[in-house]
């Protein structure tokens, strides 16, 4: 993916919020009318195509969700608040661990010619070279705001590893913009959609949940004299492992955030754990 330079001027956004079932997460409907605006908490972001509005004081509204992600199974023992959190962290930890670091750009809210123009600035960070983000959270600033809205500090600071042997980050500020490695591994090699992630009610108070996550695994690959419609009729009828996960809330200051957070997708395995 390559780059245009962006220009970057406040502006003053109405925004309409829809409310859709599962989640029943806002949208934002954007209508521009370039003014003042009063301090820099609203930053518009503009392309010759497009622009998409960041609000520091609305980032509960972050990151966008799409139907796909309103139309996840969901823990039933969550309220709406809850459920809405746990949809904003699915889609976060789909587009930043769920096979592609680079989906943190979200550039399927931008147009295809956008995105084919980026041009990306590297930079070489200890051992590692570094991309520089030129997507919805191409500022730190929004980005750290959004992770941890939805994510716990210390979560967040054990998750964004490469490994617990090398403790190098996978995302990271750099005078003021955000940084990732360029990681990608796929999805979908294992994981059964045809059967809905299951949730356990493990304990629940007033300042903490949790629950296990239950992944539905068969391999995508057919098997000898198999062939892929059949091996297709074969994973529809059932499933050959599952995965337990461990799933973590807790009530912070600031409202609930996920202090332990898996996606049945992006962490599938092997039936080796592997």
């Amino acid at each position: 993916m390559k780059s245009n330079k962006l220009y970057y001027f406040p502006y003053l956004a109405f925004v309409v919020f829809f409310l859709f079932s599962g989640c029943r997460q806002a949208h934002l409907n954007q209508i521009e009318e370039p003014t003042v605006v009063p301090d820099d908490s609203v930053i518009e972001q503009v392309t010759e195509d497009s622009s998409t509005m960041l609000s520091i004081n609305n980032i509960e509204y972050e990151p966008p969700l799409s139907e796909e992600d309103m139309s996840i199974v969901k823990p039933d023992f969550l309220n709406d608040e809850q459920q809405m959190l746990y949809c904003r962290a699915y889609s976060l930890y789909q587009h930043m661990f769920g096979g592609d670091t680079s989906g943190i750009e979200y550039d399927e809210l931008m147009s295809k010619e956008e995105v084919n123009a980026f041009q990306y600035e590297t930079v070489d960070i200890g051992d590692y070279t570094y991309k520089k983000a030129l997507g919805r959270y191409r500022y730190w600033e929004h980005f750290d705001a959004v992770i941890h809205s939805v994510f716990t500090h210390r979560f967040w600071n054990e998750r964004n590893i490469l490994s617990i042997e090398n403790e190098s980050g996978i995302y990271l500020e750099k005078d003021g913009d955000l940084y990732f490695l360029e990681l990608g591994r796929g999805s979908g090699y294992y994981y059964n959609e045809n059967f809905r992630d299951e949730f356990v009610l493990l304990e629940k108070t007033d300042s903490e949940i949790l629950f296990t996550l239950i992944g539905h695994y068969t391999p995508v690959w057919p098997k000898e004299g198999e062939n892929s419609e059949q091996r297709n009729v074969r994973r529809a009828k059932g499933y050959d492992y599952t995965i337990e996960f461990p799933m973590k809330m807790v009530r912070t200051e600031n409202g609930w955030r996920f202090d332990e957070f898996h996606s049945a997708l992006a962490d599938e395995k092997d039936e080796n754990g592997m």
